[in-house]
């Protein structure tokens, strides 16, 4: 049996005691047992073989797959409940070490930053290339001024294309589909002193434009309460086909994926995983739980890390979590 991924420890708490999210748990529980169903059909055998560790998932028993709906909705749930709430304590812990020894004080900035050279064709999606980018962000924040920052980060794709108008329309069929592609792209929370600083790091490995005119990299402060459920996008069990949009100003619309199409991204999810899905920074993630790896409180034989630990997952932590109320 492979080992559990980490952010799947524990359950988490609005699984179970928030009636409104336990109707959205319900919703990706069918759309894995469709999605099993057509793995199951499939005629690679590999494809069989996904289907059969992840078809006796539940709740109480996550299968561990990156692809698995169910699996993803746990831990996206695990990210807003644990997580957020650690990344506000570190930031505090952050500016008060910054103002103690008199360092610029730091600040939560939400980084999304998406390439050209990362827009593969439909059936060319590969895992090899959010892994290659990881190694080469970690390489550059090691030998920047972000050496020591906190980044929680992680990897999300859509299906973009371009609208056309036909020629000679009809009544049903205006428009169609032309450069349709798979677009990686990451997305997450960065702590750092300086918009700039974070601009040296990203710009030069996401600087080819998708568009005319946009933004390969886009950094904005986010305020300190709105960090849990920013968070909580970096591990999103739903995915789209979104049309490009060259008018920035406009919201471009967003339309769910068809089977096949969620076919190929669950073969992409499956070889990815979590672990590569997450680019995490100064942090890391210890059976569930969120505990920094560097600067002060030192990780695990601290007490105020100790405190944390029991306050997140229950004095008697288990694989489910914290005691539920009497």
């Amino acid at each position: 049996m492979n080992r559990l991924p980490s952010i799947l420890y524990g359950t988490p708490t609005s699984l179970t005691r928030k009636p409104n999210r336990r109707k959205r748990w319900l919703k990706y529980k069918n759309e894995h047992r469709l999605q099993c169903k057509r793995l199951g059909k499939a005629t690679t055998s590999w494809q069989q073989e996904m289907a059969e560790r992840a078809k006796d998932c539940t709740r109480r028993s996550p299968c561990g797959e990156g692809w698995c709906p169910q699996c993803m909705v746990r831990a996206q749930e695990k990210v807003f409940d644990h997580c957020g709430p650690a990344l506000q304590e570190f930031l505090t812990e952050v500016q008060a070490e910054a103002k103690k020894n008199g360092d610029p004080i730091p600040q939560a900035w939400v980084v999304s930053a998406a390439s050209a050279r990362m827009a593969v064709n439909r059936g060319q999606l590969n895992a090899n290339i959010p892994r290659a980018v990881n190694s080469t962000l970690r390489k550059r924040l090691d030998g920047s001024s972000l050496s020591d920052a906190i980044c929680f980060l992680g990897w999300d794709v859509s299906l973009n294309f371009n609208k056309v108008k036909l020629k000679s329309q009809t009544r049903t069929r205006k428009w169609k589909r032309k450069n349709e592609h798979w677009q990686v792209h990451i997305y997450g929370i960065v702590f750092a002193a300086s918009k700039a600083a974070i601009h040296t790091v990203f710009d030069p490995i996401f600087w080819h434009q998708m568009e005319e005119g946009d933004k390969p990299v886009k950094v904005y402060p986010r305020a300190f309460k709105d960090i849990p459920l920013t968070s909580k996008y970096v591990l999103k069990p739903n995915f789209i086909q979104r049309e490009n949009n060259r008018h920035l100003s406009l919201r471009p619309n967003k339309w769910n994926l068809k089977a096949g199409e969620k076919d190929e991204l669950a073969m992409f999810l499956g070889d990815l995983g979590f672990k590569d899905r997450l680019l995490l920074k100064g942090v890391k993630l210890v059976r569930g739980t969120l505990i920094r790896t560097k600067g002060l409180p030192h990780q695990s034989k601290s007490k105020t890390q100790e405190e944390l630990s029991k306050r997140l997952l229950g004095a008697s932590t288990g694989l489910f979590g914290p005691p539920r109320k009497k």
